[in-house]
């Protein structure tokens, strides 16, 4: 039976006739035809059943929801109500990086804080850690970019060797302007000596190029030896 073309049925002699009764029709399909009449009552108690209104809670379990794609979540990352949509959830560090559309996975967000950690802890340098200088009554930069990086770093520094005998020298910030003080030693950051093995140390923040200046007291100071010891980068 073609139930588009339901008025041209035509059954087999001794069928179901379209002028048939209901009751012509079910006794000669063996009840397979139900009540028509009854249908329009069923279809409104099942439209009862499924109204948001009367489904329990437990009755919408995760099986009957629609699949969802790899990394998404359901979900509203916006600022008012909206229907549900997919939300991306996001494996790496970038999830974190002033994203307004997608949050971040747990492993996220420890690769993230593992790396500022990595970034911004105390750290001995690997390489360009030691070299000279010379110093002159006027300040010079002193370039400790090679092993701090060109960015702004506190360091600690120790400074030994210098070739003029207990001279006083003098460090600061790449670009600050203030004047040492140079009454005899007072306000002297390290002293170096022409001794061997003689020297003193500095804690000191770099510019954002990774420099400092130093100058000497009131004579040159030359081959001032200077090792790195630690540096902490800046985060700005």
């Amino acid at each position: 039976m073609d139930s588009i073309n339901f008025d041209t049925f035509d059954s087999p002699a001794g069928g179901v006739e379209l002028s048939d009764t209901l009751s012509s029709w079910r006794k000669k399909t063996n009840g397979i035809i139900t009540k028509v009449s009854s249908l329009d009552s069923e279809a409104t108690a099942l439209e009862t059943k499924v109204d948001t209104s009367n489904v329990n809670d437990n009755s919408i379990v995760l099986g009957k929801v629609q699949q969802v794609a790899s990394n998404k979540l359901l979900g509203n990352v916006g600022s008012s109500t909206a229907d549900v949509a997919q939300v991306e959830i996001d494996v790496t560090a970038s999830g974190l990086q002033n994203s307004d559309d997608t949050i971040p996975s747990s492993k996220a967000v420890k690769d993230y804080v593992d790396s500022l950690f990595d970034e911004y802890s105390l750290k001995e340098p690997t390489s360009n850690a030691t070299g000279t200088f010379n110093l002159t009554t006027t300040f010079t930069d002193i370039d400790l970019s090679s092993a701090v990086g060109s960015n702004k770093a506190l360091v600690v520094l120790s400074l030994q060797d210098g070739s003029r005998s207990a001279e006083g020298a003098y460090f600061r910030t790449n670009g600050e302007t203030w004047a040492a003080y140079t009454n005899q030693f007072d306000g002297a950051t390290a002293l170096v000596v022409g001794s061997s093995e003689k020297g003193g140390h500095i804690v000191i923040m770099t510019d954002s190029a990774g420099k400092i200046e130093g100058r000497a007291h009131d004579d040159s100071i030359n081959d001032v030896k200077y090792k790195v010891l630690a540096f902490q980068k800046q985060r700005v």
